[in-house]
């Protein structure tokens, strides 16, 4: 098989060179490096970007020639609007401005373009998967490529043409393909009073289109509401037209319900509390020990409440001036306290928010820096928060001030033990102590980016994508390995596992809190448990009449009529073991209760909390809708997101 890189020379020398040629008539530059030719005129950037597909390489048999298939995409930007947009909104622009249809090209090669290094012989899993591209790709359409001396003497000239026409404010505005698009492109070029017209549209359209959706449910009309949100802020920061919003968004407390949830003999939790959240696209919830809940929602707004649902906090968080914006933030525990954070922001156990300013960032290209952090940690011997961010280690006082920057390639922080965790494909997780001294070195599997640790630190798993998870005695410098699916099992992956993907990694692991075994699950639904410090394998069965709830369906079309396909879980017996053949119900959290006597899986998938004791016999399932989620030792919290019916949030307390 011919290397990549062979084409990737070709495609990004040759070819880009006889595209540069014509291209620099009319004044665009190649820029090898971003893969693209770039010409400035009126104040745009007008890119085109050169690129080709995983199969980019055919074979005329009838002309005996070699063809290289590859696609120009045009476009524009204009980067002194999109600097005035992230400026004055704090966030960086994602419209796109113009797009001229992309371009299939064609260009032949010579045999001479090759030599012995451009090829290489292909494992036999990479021949398999370039088979199955072709298989499933078709046949080439050779047709629908247009040849390169044909294009570069005739198309490109009105390829450049349409970029020119197109570089102009009002054209962007003329040929929008959606009518309320490029308001705020109205408001940089001064046309003020198109643009105050678009935005009376837009506000309009966002009224008109809510009150209908919420006409069939508040869930149906979140995310508008966050939208509109969202508009009526910009509207404010970059035209300076202020709009009022109608809908007033919140959490409402519901009638208790009085629903237990009985783990154990001895264990029984009670409803506290029920928050109707529909009104919000929830992105992340937590409860501390004191029965006090936060929320963060998709669009950035955090509330707090008090366990008889009292609203302690409602606050907008919005990223440091200077850096992008935020994406994909979760709220978590700040551990030795009862505060949360979120990034870099500390929510107080006086329900204020307290920011650690981070330090400034240059700007890189046309993007802004970052501003998420790799971790966040309270270090209670010195009072202090901890930070990693941006490759330094950032001291702040319990007061928020920076008192101390240090550079840093770790991504993780033990403040437990005062260690550093950096994460090396090579090396593995590589842990220091906070004056820099080594710890040891902890060697990982391709993929098994995760890293657990036992609650006194003398075990650590690190488990993830690879079929392999590592094992480590930090206390006696003992390596083993675990086997959440024992694939060297003679017809394991056969038997269990030939109609699915075969991925069979862990996704979760969890240590008991005495550390006297560890609970895992893995890929396909796979439960199990090890013993510690023997790690002798236990596979968790759950009880066969949870087995229909677990069931697989899905439909097989046909044009003699559709047919359900329903695949249960069952018990296969291979080489003497019993082994529980499951498809997906992978569980979100695992927990234990009566300090380890026993331990839960929730499977919102199925609606089902599975628990065991600890000798690994299954005492029992709960049928619950949602994600359940135990935090301390008292509270325990279950979401439930009810389609169109929208979403809620209950707080249990554990009983006397």
């Amino acid at each position: 098989m011919i290397k990549k890189s062979t084409v990737d020379d070709i495609l990004f020398g040759k070819v880009a060179t006889l595209i540069e040629q014509k291209l620099s008539e009319v004044g665009f530059k190649y820029q090898k490096s971003k893969k693209q030719f770039l010409r400035q005129h009126n104040g745009f950037d007008q890119v085109i970007k050169i690129g080709a597909g995983s199969s980019a390489l055919y074979y005329d048999e009838a002309a005996e020639d070699i063809y290289l298939t590859f696609y120009l995409l045009p476009g524009l930007s204009y980067p002194a609007y999109e600097k005035w947009f992230a400026q004055h909104s704090g966030k960086f622009s994602t419209a796109s401005l113009y797009e001229h249809p992309s371009v299939s090209l064609k260009a032949r090669l010579d045999f001479e373009d090759f030599n012995p290094d451009s090829f290489y012989t292909p494992t036999a899993s990479q021949q398999f998967k370039a088979n199955v591209v072709r298989a499933l790709s078709g046949p080439l359409d050779a047709d629908k490529f247009i040849p390169l001396p044909e294009f570069l003497n005739g198309q490109l000239a009105t390829l450049v043409a349409d970029l020119t026409e197109h570089s102009d404010v009002q054209k962007i505005f003329d040929t929008r393909k959606y009518p309320l698009a490029h308001t705020f492109l109205l408001v940089f070029a001064g046309k003020t009073d198109l643009a105050n017209q678009q935005l009376d549209l837009t506000y309009e359209a966002y009224i008109n289109g809510i009150t209908e959706k919420l006409k069939v449910s508040n869930q149906e009309a979140a995310r508008d509401l966050e939208s509109f949100d969202g508009f009526i802020d910009r509207a404010q920061k970059l035209a300076q037209k202020t709009f009022s919003n109608p809908f007033v968004r919140g959490a409402k407390r519901l009638a208790n319900q009085n629903e237990h949830l009985k783990l154990s003999e001895k264990t029984t939790f009670v409803e506290a509390l029920r928050l109707d959240l529909s009104e919000f696209q929830v992105r992340s919830y937590l409860v501390n020990k004191k029965g006090e809940s936060i929320v963060l929602t998709d669009d950035y707004r955090l509330m707090k409440f008090a366990l008889g649902g009292e609203v302690l906090l409602d606050v907008k968080l919005e990223s440091q001036e200077g850096f992008g914006d935020f994406f994909n933030l979760t709220a978590r525990d700040l551990e030795e306290t009862d505060e949360f954070f979120i990034n870099n922001f500390i929510i107080t156990n006086d329900n204020q928010v307290l920011t650690l300013t981070l330090p400034a960032e240059k700007k890189k290209g046309k993007h802004l820096p970052s501003p998420h952090i790799e971790d966040l940690a309270y270090f209670a011997r010195e009072n202090k928060y901890l930070v990693i961010f941006s490759g330094s280690l950032l001291t702040y006082s319990r007061e928020g001030v920076l008192e101390k920057k240090e550079p840093t390639s770790t991504k993780r922080i033990i403040a437990a033990k005062e260690w550093l965790i950096a994460a090396d494909e090579k090396k593995g997780n590589v842990i220091s102590d906070f004056q820099g001294q080594p710890v040891g070195e902890f060697e990982y599997a391709h993929g098994n980016r995760e890293c657990t640790f036992s609650g006194d630190f003398q075990y650590m798993t690190c488990y993830g994508y690879s079929i392999k998870s590592q094992f480590y005695d930090l206390k006696n410098d003992k390596k083993s390995t675990l086997w959440a699916h024992t694939t060297f099992v003679k017809d394991y992956r056969e038997v269990l596992y030939n109609d699915v993907g075969h991925n069979f990694g862990m996704e979760i692991a969890r240590f008991s809190p005495d550390n006297k075994y560890l609970a895992g699950a893995a890929y396909h639904g796979k439960y199990v448990a090890w013993t510690l410090p023997k790690l002798d394998r236990i596979e968790l069965i759950p009880p066969p009449e949870t087995f229909e709830l677990m069931a697989r369906r899905d439909t097989i079309y046909s044009p003699d009529g559709n047919q359900e396909r329903v695949k249960l879980p069952h018990v296969v017996e291979l080489d003497g073991h019993v082994f529980f053949k499951n498809w997906e119900n992978i569980p979100v959290s695992i927990f234990f209760i009566d300090n380890g006597d026993a331990f839960c899986m929730s499977i919102p998938e199925s609606k089902l909390l599975l628990i065991w004791d600890r000798n690994f016999k299954n005492t029992g399932y709960l049928k619950t809708d949602g994600s359940v989620q135990l935090h301390g030792d008292h509270f325990i919290s279950r979401f439930n997101k009810k389609g169109k019916e929208g979403s809620e949030l209950i707080v249990y307390r554990k009983s006397s």
